[in-house]
Parts: C-alpha cells; sequence; structure tokens
C-alpha cells in the first residue's frame, strides 16, 4: 500500500506543474481575448481606427506609383490620392469605423456566448457612401476653380476632373460635379453593396460555399469550453495541491513540495510577463516587413495594436505569476513554523512541593484574677 501511494504521489507531482502552467495559460486568453471590452480597447488604444484610412490610402499610393513605373501609359491610370484621402476622413472618421467594426465583434460574441441563435451581422454604409461621394464632389470642386483656363479651343468633353491641369473655356463647374456624382453613385468600384450581413460573407469547405456560422456551426460549443476551462482547471489544481498534501508522509511535507512547484511556476510567468513587455516595447519602424511596400501599414497599424495585445498578456501572466509565488511563500512559511514547533524540547511538567501549613498551637489565656 505504501508502494502505491508513493507512485501516485509522485505522478501528481510531476503532472502538477504542467497543470499550473497550462491553468495560468488559458485565465490569461478568458481575461484577454474572451474578453469582448479588451479587444474593443486593445483596437482603440492601438490607433487603429485612427490610422487605417491614411494607411490605406498611402498603399494605394504605392501601388499606383509602381503601376505607373511598369506602364508606358503613365498617368492615364493616374488617380488623385490625396483627395480620396481627404473624402474618404469625411466619410469614415474613426467613430464610424469603431461603431462598425463593435457591431461585428458584438454580433460574433453574442453568438459565441449563445445570446443569439444564430451569427448575426447588419451594417448598413448607405449614409457614408452618399458622405464620400458628397466630400469627393467638394474636392473636385474646389481643384477645378483653382485651375487655369485651357488654350482656346480646348473640348470640355471627357475632362478628367482630377488629372485636369487646365479648365476648358465654358466648362459649367457644377454641372461636372453632379455628373461625377452620378457616376460614382452607380459606380460598381464604390461599395456597390451598402449593406453587409453575416449571410453574405462566405467561405469554402470542401468544395462548397458556407456562411459563417454554417461553416464554424460548432464555434459556440468550443467557445463555452474554452470560457469555463479556467475554472475546471483551477478546481484539478486545489484537488491536485490536496492529495499531494494527504499522500505526503508526514502531511506537511506536501507543503514544501507544494512551494517547489508553486514557485517556479510563478517566476517562469514573471519572466514571460516581463519579457514580453520588454520586447513589444522595442517594437518600432521596420519591426514587421511586408510584401508590396507595406510598412507604414505594420508600423502604425500591426505595431501599436500588437502592443496593446502583448501589454494585456504581459499584465495578466505577471498577476498570476505573482499570485503563485505567494501561494508558495504562504507554503513554506507554514511548512517552517510548524517543523519549527516540532523541533523545540517539550517542556517537562515541574513537580509541585507541597507544604503543610504550619499548626498553631493554641495561646494560653490568662484571666483575670477573681475580686474577693
Amino acid at each position: 500500500m505504501n508502494i502505491l501511494r508513493k507512485i501516485f504521489l509522485t505522478l501528481i507531482v510531476l503532472g502538477f506543474g504542467w497543470l499550473l502552467l497550462l491553468n495560468s495559460f488559458v485565465w490569461v486568453g478568458r481575461q484577454t481575448v474572451m474578453d469582448r471590452n479588451v479587444v474593443e480597447n486593445w483596437l482603440s488604444e492601438g490607433k487603429v481606427y485612427d490610422n487605417f484610412v491614411g494607411e490605406l490610402a498611402k498603399t494605394v499610393e504605392k501601388q499606383q506609383a509602381n503601376s505607373r513605373g511598369a506602364s508606358d501609359s503613365g498617368s492615364d491610370t493616374n488617380v488623385d490620392v490625396a483627395a480620396l484621402t481627404r473624402a474618404a476622413k469625411v466619410a469614415f472618421p474613426p467613430e464610424v469605423l469603431k461603431k462598425n467594426v463593435e457591431l461585428v465583434l458584438g454580433g460574433s460574441y453574442d453568438w459565441l456566448e449563445n445570446k443569439t441563435d444564430k451569427l448575426v451581422i447588419n451594417l448598413d454604409l448607405a449614409q457614408e457612401k452618399l458622405a464620400f461621394i458628397d466630400a469627393l464632389g467638394s474636392e473636385a470642386a474646389t481643384k477645378l476653380t483653382t485651375l487655369p483656363a485651357c488654350p482656346a479651343g480646348t473640348s470640355a468633353e471627357g475632362i478628367d476632373l482630377f488629372s485636369a491641369t487646365c479648365l476648358p473655356t465654358g466648362t459649367d463647374i457644377n454641372a461636372e460635379v453632379v455628373k461625377l456624382k452620378t457616376e460614382l453613385a452607380n459606380s460598381k468600384e464604390v461599395l456597390p453593396d451598402t449593406s453587409l450581413s453575416a449571410d453574405d460573407i462566405k467561405v469554402n469547405v470542401d468544395g462548397k460555399d458556407k456562411t459563417l456560422g454554417e461553416a464554424f456551426a460548432n464555434a459556440p460549443i468550443w467557445y463555452g469550453w474554452l470560457k469555463s476551462s479556467p475554472l475546471i482547471l483551477t478546481a484539478l489544481v486545489l484537488v491536485g495541491g490536496g492529495l499531494i498534501v494527504l499522500l505526503s508522509r508526514p502531511k506537511i511535507n506536501g507543503l514544501k513540495k507544494l512551494a517547489w512547484l508553486f514557485g517556479p511556476v510563478g517566476a517562469v510567468l514573471l519572466i514571460l510577463g516581463t519579457t514580453s513587455t520588454l520586447l513589444s516595447n522595442q517594437l518600432g519602424n521596420g519591426s514587421f516587413k511586408l510584401d508590396g511596400g507595406q510598412e507604414g501599414i505594420a508600423d502604425n497599424l500591426l505595431v501599436p495594436f500588437v502592443k496593446q495585445v502583448s501589454a494585456s498578456v504581459s499584465a495578466w501572466n505577471m498577476i498570476i505569476g505573482g499570485a503563485y509565488l505567494v501561494i508558495a511563500a504562504a507554503c513554506i512559511v507554514i511548512y517552517a513554523v510548524h517543523k519549527k514547533k516540532d523541533a523545540e524540547p517539550a517542556k517537562e511538567p515541574e513537580e509541585k512541593i507541597e507544604v503543610e501549613p504550619k499548626k498553631e498551637e493554641p495561646k494560653e489565656v490568662k484571666l483575670p484574677p477573681l475580686v474577693q
């Protein structure tokens, strides 16, 4: 029976450290990526909404420059990226991007948390499209009014409002702007679909196009298990720790074993948290290399976002690591106090010496003489 106890104790001790490490990782996941508020904060604090339109415009401008270099036609495909960027910033300010992204995140988390029966995403960008077209029309009107007059005889037919270098005589600027807005409103290249729902997003699974809800039908089940796993693993840690104490001989030695398990794992988590914080702070220009000259997207979108994620993960690693070290210290203190108490020699009870009370002799009483 003693051999079985030792074998069982050894197996528990060997697996307990890995259990502590796994428990910390799932708790970090629960407190970060599984919390919609944390993810929304990452995007906001990482300045994703503030920099998105500008960085997208820079990418378009670089692609345009590359296409001009590879094409003999040159300016025929020129686009006034600066005007497009200004119009896009008017139509899609950070608060609008934030609202729509959070609608997508909210619908996704509601589905994963079984608050809705299916994935619900409903975006309506009709107002944003109109604002973009109006802003682009204003940009065109502003440019046309600043152009010098073209040489006599220059035709106004087919004028490109953004690439034109002069204004043909007799050009009706207001009419040209209205024409531009009409073309943009009917264009299939400028937000042809202003509404987006979950059913519009298709993924190919085994050669068949399926909606996200159909392709990942079991996602809410897995999400539920992942979210409850920290509680399950914590319960296993408590049971495992109790068994280590109960199976140790003497039982107080179990606390020393727990200290040697909680302590190193806690130290590892503190080191991971500190190291990841230091490394994320070193991220800067050129940290990520993307194809197509998209370093701006990496430096101004990815790096700030990664820093936010790293800060959250590092903080929770350090919190859990610190808690493990406190538990280890408590086990050591209790163990040391108990061992010190056992090491003190037992005091022998002092013998009580009974002292017999002195017997007082009766005093002689003198009587007064009799009066005769």
